[in-house]
């Protein structure tokens, strides 16, 4: 699940920080705030894409402390001695039990990855009735060896809030909870999207309050089905048994 993801550049980030400050004072007065996050600005000369993270790629996150959101920098995946490769997602069941890497985690580590956009490799097989065509080079139809990416972002153009951990002083993953009905149909899980209230809730909130955040039915998100590459610009295979492996832990 998630394995990449185009982060906001920096003004963008400092927007998004603003405007979650402005929506705590505003929770704490009793004041009703619009619940969307800033909208982001338009592509300029160089493509979003060529922004975009993998696990092992520096990522700026935010963090709170006593109430003031700050920037960190991190890097995104932990690496284990138990498993190959980076682990970079952690599900919100197994963090909110305190398990293995995420026990401190959950505890001083939770932070928000605010992005542009994220993507998903389709898991889960499409009705027999509706096939999904991945394009390949060429424009046509793949040879079914490959599964389709999709992008997804927010309907409204505004920056998307993920869930987050630091492990390790600055080692990120990316918490990831059940699909809701959009998502179902693509992967068995998805990044946890929180709304600027939602945030909060989850830098701050109390564990009983940061549970409810499980269910995200509600989020609106619009999606882009996209040519299934079989390689990424780094070069690491973005499909296949080995990309979803470690996101399912």
């Amino acid at each position: 699940m998630c394995h990449r993801f185009t982060p906001l550049v920096g003004d963008e980030v400092d927007r998004v920080m603003d405007y979650l400050q402005a929506v705590r004072q505003a929770l704490a007065e009793g004041a009703c705030l619009e619940a969307g996050a800033p909208r982001l600005f338009p592509a300029g000369s160089v493509p979003w894409e060529a922004l975009d993270c993998f696990p092992g790629s520096p990522c700026e996150v935010v963090v709170a402390e006593d109430g003031v959101l700050k920037k960190q920098e991190t890097i995104w995946g932990v690496a284990v001695e138990w498993r190959r490769g980076l682990v970079f997602n952690a599900r919100l069941e197994s963090a909110l039990r305190g398990e293995g890497l995420w026990r401190e985690a959950m505890e001083t580590g939770r932070c928000l990855v605010p992005v542009r956009a994220f993507y998903e490799t389709r898991n889960v097989e499409p009705p027999s009735d509706q096939p999904s065509l991945a394009l390949d080079a060429s424009g046509s139809a793949g040879k079914g060896n490959r599964k389709p990416q999709y992008r997804f972002t927010s309907p409204a153009d505004e920056a998307l809030l993920l869930a987050g951990l630091v492990v390790e002083g600055n080692r990120l993953t990316v918490v990831t909870t059940e699909p809701n009905a959009l998502m179902a149909p693509i992967h068995n899980r998805m990044p946890l999207v929180l709304s600027t209230q939602e945030a909060w809730t989850w830098l701050e909130g109390v564990p009983e309050a940061r549970a409810l955040l499980a269910d995200r039915a509600q989020v609106d998100l619009a999606v882009q089905e996209l040519p299934a590459p079989d390689k990424t610009k780094r070069g690491r295979a973005v499909s296949g048994p080995g990309a979803d492996q470690l996101s399912l832990f």
